[in-house]
């Protein structure tokens, strides 16, 4: 029975290639979240201040975390032709970083923001 809930979650996914391509995800989306932090202190002139950083980043993380195993779950049903690999990861990652932003700055929905 366990295995057959993990084969649910997983589908045809391996554990250690969901792990590895998490880590590449992530490194997109923290990629992002900091070049997205060089204009916003550039803009505001502000100091910076990590832990400031991380609360007003904490939510937009998460977001990204959940999407990233919905994508890549999902992958078979998306109408794309490469091949999921750790690049493809890392791009996963970046991009669906900048999605939240532009869904942020497009709507009215305050959800990303502390």
């Amino acid at each position: 029975m366990k295995t057959e809930i993990l084969g649910y979650i997983l589908g045809n996914l391996t554990l250690s290639f969901l792990i590895a391509f998490y880590l590449f995800a992530v490194c997109g989306v923290v990629l992002s979240m900091l070049l997205h932090l060089g204009k916003k202190v550039k803009k505001t002139a502000v100091k910076l201040s990590w832990q400031y950083w991380i609360k007003d980043n904490l939510m937009r993380f998460f977001t990204s975390f959940i999407c990233i195993f919905i994508a890549i779950r999902f992958y078979d049903s998306l109408p794309i032709d490469v091949e999921p690999n750790m690049f493809f990861g890392l791009i996963v990652g970046m991009s669906l970083d900048q999605v939240i932003i532009l869904i942020r700055n497009k709507t009215n929905i305050n959800l990303f923001q502390k």
